[in-house]
């Protein structure tokens, strides 16, 4: 199942689950290593990328945005680094399109690493 946590926990109750989640093995952050990164796609983009795409008579296409590191996005978010380093070999997920600049982009990507990490900060707000 899902949970969540209640918007109405004291922050003595906040602050007890922080300490619980650091100590306890089984969380997130066990299975999270902070080098590992993926390529975020902003679905607030889709429709024009599809429009373009389409007007442009683009077939087939991969929407490849620059890869985001765990730890970029947390920095980005939280403003300090997060370090954590759990497999020898981090998990990289490097999506291109050979359609980029075509649709607005540059290089291999559609979005660039500053524009994708604005992105999440924005969603998140």
């Amino acid at each position: 199942g899902f949970y969540g946590l209640r918007a109405d926990l004291t922050s003595t109750h906040q602050t007890l689950l922080k300490a619980y989640f650091s100590q306890n093995d089984f969380n997130a952050l066990s299975f999270t290593d902070s080098r590992n990164a993926y390529s975020f796609y902003h679905l607030k983009d889709l429709s024009r990328h599809i429009q373009l795409a389409l007007d442009k008579g683009i077939r087939l296409l991969n929407l490849g945005t620059e890869p985001l590191s765990t730890n970029d996005i947390y920095q980005a978010v939280k403003g300090e680094p997060f370090i954590n380093e759990i497999i020898s070999t981090p998990v990289v997920y490097d999506i291109r399109t050979r359609y980029a600049q075509e649709l607005g982009g540059a290089g291999f990507y559609l979005t660039n690493k500053t524009d994708g990490l604005n992105n999440i900060v924005e969603f998140l707000k």
